[in-house]
Parts: structure tokens; sequence; C-alpha cells
């Protein structure tokens, strides 16, 4: 096969040679294990595994990776820790992708502190709001991808913030990128990886958003201020109907902020098609990879049976929310009988209500969409797990 399997290793001694033994027996044996500076005798136990061994220059893992790469010579990587936490039959599931993709990554499902999975979910939310790609696992320590795609994407991480370096310029360069489910056990020996290492994840996220398309990314801080200004807003405004208390400077605040985030909500569209088209512009000049040594495409399952969706039935906060905008119509429209005949004092009771029902309903509609996108969630997410294709993301 034409790829090297990449090991970086920091005191991983213990790991390292039922790593290396489940390897070979997958059928990888091209392994380099690039070495930060191990004091438990990682080092020898690469050697007496017949293993080429380099050391890294400097520290950290995205150092570990920029100097494997100056010595591979195979048109494909695979990289994955020496931690015994990815089991390297996995890589069969993501090699094969190659063929049609330029870097393939594992998603992990599995055991995992709760501390760090809540972690990876933010990070990952994070990421998709940046970058736009609906990525599960964008911190996955397992990967596949041409050589010369990560020789680009690789040029400045050092630490722990490898991954998102490599998936935010692989996609700004017009890459592939496609997310497998994989398997994720329990590591042996010490966690390297703390929690404040997100907090230095997340800074680099928002760094290379800025710079990789900095209209983007500002006119995505601009569409934020939609949240403040609306609520101010409302504040203001019912300060100014009910208590009859005006604002006239904190108003034009909120109109100011509403008018930019209403100009930079619509700009959105136009900057991600533009970020599209560069992203496809540079795709196109990525020339082909050799596809004949990597392992074959396993066969696609028997499509299901066609069957007829059941008819959607209306929640009971949906429900909700249809009665009480009826119930805004009705009112209001009673207001405005009433304060033709004259009568204001009861036109403005059935006003108040009808502005209590309009806020009610839309409350229930809101309440409804969150609970009814969770459960899409949650259904998307199992079908993710146990599914065994790639989710297309670029």
């Amino acid at each position: 096969m034409c790829i090297t399997v990449v090991l970086p290793t920091l005191n991983e001694a213990q790991a390292l040679p039922k790593v290396v033994e489940e390897l070979r027996a997958t059928g990888y044996r091209d392994i380099l294990v690039v070495d930060g500076g191990s004091t438990d005798g990682t080092v020898e136990e690469a050697k007496r595994l017949g293993l080429r061994v380099i050391g890294q220059y400097g520290r950290g893992k995205g150092m570990a990776l920029r100097t494997a790469l100056m010595y591979v010579e195979t048109p494909y990587v695979a990289v994955l820790d020496a931690d015994y936490t990815y089991p390297p039959a996995e890589l069969n599931k993501l090699v094969p992708l190659l063929r049609h993709y330029d870097v393939v990554i594992g998603a992990r499902q599995g055991k995992m502190p709760a501390l760090y999975k809540l972690g990876n979910k933010v990070l990952a939310w994070l990421f998709r709001v940046l970058f736009g790609v609906d990525l599960r696992d964008p911190l996955t320590g397992m990967y596949v991808a041409r050589t010369d795609v990560l020789r680009e994407a690789v040029t400045e991480a050092r630490g722990f913030d490898l991954e998102v370096e490599i998936l935010a310029k692989a996609l700004a360069n017009g890459a592939r990128v496609a997310e497998v489910p994989i398997q994720y056990r329990e590591r042996i020996g010490k966690k390297k990886l703390r929690p404040w290492h997100g907090v230095g994840i997340a800074v680099k996220a928002l760094e290379l958003a800025y710079r990789l398309n900095p209209a983007l990314f500002l006119t995505l801080i601009g569409a934020l201020m939609l949240i403040p200004a609306v609520a101010l807003g409302g504040w203001v405004a019912y300060r100014y109907f009910y208590q009859g208390v005006p604002h006239y400077m904190l108003g034009l605040a909120a109109l100011l902020m509403l008018v930019i985030g209403g100009i930079s909500t619509a700009l959105l569209p136009l900057h991600t098609t533009i970020q599209q088209l560069r992203a496809s512009i540079r795709r196109a000049l990525i020339p082909p990879a050799p596809t004949d040594c990597l392992s074959p495409l396993p066969q696609p399952p028997p499509p299901a049976p066609p069957q007829r969706p059941a008819p959607e039935k209306a929640t009971v906060l949906e429900r909700a929310a249809q009665g009480l905008i009826t119930a805004f119509i009705v009112l209001l429209a009673a207001a405005a009988y009433y304060l033709g005949i004259g009568d204001a004092a009861t036109a403005n009771k059935l006003a108040e209500w009808a502005y209590y029902a309009l806020a009610g309903g839309v409350l229930a509609t809101l309440i409804d969409t969150a609970i009814a996108q969770r459960r899409q969630k949650q259904l998307q997410r199992q079908a993710f797990r146990t599914s065994h294709s790639a989710v297309i993301t670029s």
C-alpha cells in the first residue's frame, strides 16, 4: 500500500507495542514513529519493534507531524495516536475513501470522560459556525490524507491545535473532506490533553477563521448583533408603550445594531458563496493522486424498500401556537372594532391581550422548533453511530 502510518509519541512505551502489533495484523508495514523526547524507553521499544524512528523538531504534536512530513515519501499518510485509543483496524474504513476524498477523518464513538465529551461538542459547534462544515469530531486523532494536501495544511501548528489547522486550511485550499464513524477505547498510560487546552484550540479556530476568510468572519460577527438588538429593542418598546418611559439613546442604539445585523445577515450567503467558489477553483488545481494502490471500496448495502412516510401529527406546542396566533388575530380585530366606535380603554386592553397571545405563540413555536431540531439531531447521531458509510462534508 502507498501509505505511511505516522505515530507521534511521547512516553508511550507501554501502549506502542500493542498498537504496532495491531497495525501489522491489519496489513500496514510502513510505520514511522516521531518521538517528542520520551524518557520512558519509547524510542528503544520502537527500535526493538523494527520501526523507523526520528526525533521531532521542537515540541508538541503539531511539530511532530510537520517533522514526519519531511520524511514521508508515499502519496498518502495515516495519522493516529500511539496511546491505544484508536483501533488500527478502523483505518480500513478510512483508507478506501481516499479514492474520492483528500482528507478522511474518524469520528470517535465510545467511552470518553464527560468533560472532554462536552468540550468536544462545543468545539465542534464552534468549527461548524466558523467554517460552515458539519463535522462531529474535528479534533479526532485518527485521519488519513493525501501527503501533498497535508503538507500545505500543516504549516504552523505546534500543539493540540493541529487537527483544527489541518481541516480549516485543507477546506480553504479546496480539499474534499469526509468523516467516518470509528470506535474509541480507553488509553494506556497518562493522558496529556488537559481541559485548558480546549481554550487554546478555540482561540486558534477563531484566528484561522479570521485569517482564512476575514470578510465572512466579520459578517458573522455583525449578524450576531441581531441578538442584543432584538433584546434591547424589545425592552425599550416595553418601557415606552406600557410604562410610558422613553429611552431614545438606547432605542437608537438598538435600531443601529438591528440595521447592522440585518445587513450582515443578508451578506452571509454572498460571502459563503464566494468562499465556496474559491475552494472549487483551488480544488480544480489539485493534481490527481494514484488510487490503484489503495484498498477497494466496500460493497454498499442493498437499497431499502420504499416506504410511504406517515403523516406528521401536530405536537401539543404546535397546536398551542396555532391557537394563540388565532387568538391574536381575533383580539386585534376586536381591538380595531372598539377603537372604531370610540371605546379606547377596551381597545387598549384587547390590544394588550393580543400582544400577550402573539408573544405566547412565538415562544411556543420557538420551543417546538428547538425540540424538533434536537430530536432530529438525536436521530441523525443514532444513524451515524450505526452506519459505516462516510458522511460527506465538502
